[in-house]
Formats: structure tokens, C-alpha cells, sequence
């Protein structure tokens, strides 16, 4: 079944704090990169909740995801537990 696409705002207040937290965990500011593809439920979420929906990625470019050989540095999964951890304990 088709779907509509989505473009996300980077440029609120979630994702400016969302940046702020990548940059803390990654140590460089985060790349912000529009890319093809998508995820159905997204654009769903962001209807039915009529709340801002950020995208996080956070494995390597070379992934190869969900090809063979697909993979993913054990450093950026400590990363991503600090940028998790910091996010969503935010105040």
C-alpha cells in the first residue's frame, strides 16, 4: 500500500535539543541528512498525535542494512545508550 512522505522540521525546539544531545554523546555536531525510504507509521504518528516526530538514527553509514554482512560499531551502540540516556531523562 503506498503512503504519503514526511519531512521532518530540524529546525525545533525538540530537534535543536535532540542535536544538542548527539553532539554531547558523538562528541561532533550530527549531520542532518534527508534520505529516500521511510517508515509508513511515521507519518500516521505524526497525524493521529499531532506531536513533532524525530528520526534518530544512529548506526553507521557502511551498515549495509538489512543486506548481508549488515553491521554496527559497538562504540556508536555506547553512544547511542548516552544519547538515549540523556534524552529521555531530560527534565
Amino acid at each position: 500500500k503506498p503512503y504519503d512522505g514526511v519531512r521532518l522540521d530540524v529546525d525545533t525546539v525538540v530537534s535543536k535539543d535532540i542535536q544538542s544531545y548527539l553532539e554531547k554523546s558523538y562528541g561532533v555536531p550530527p549531520v542532518i541528512k534527508y534520505v529516500g525510504g521511510g517508515i509508513p507509521i511515521v507519518i500516521d504518528l505524526k497525524s493521529s498525535l499531532d506531536a513533532e516526530i524525530m528520526l534518530v538514527p544512529l548506526g553507521n553509514d557502511d551498515c549495509n542494512m538489512h543486506g548481508v554482512n549488515e553491521n554496527f560499531s559497538i562504540d556508536l551502540i555506547k553512544k547511542g545508550i548516552s544519547f538515549s540516556k540523556d534524552f529521555f531523562s531530560k527534565k
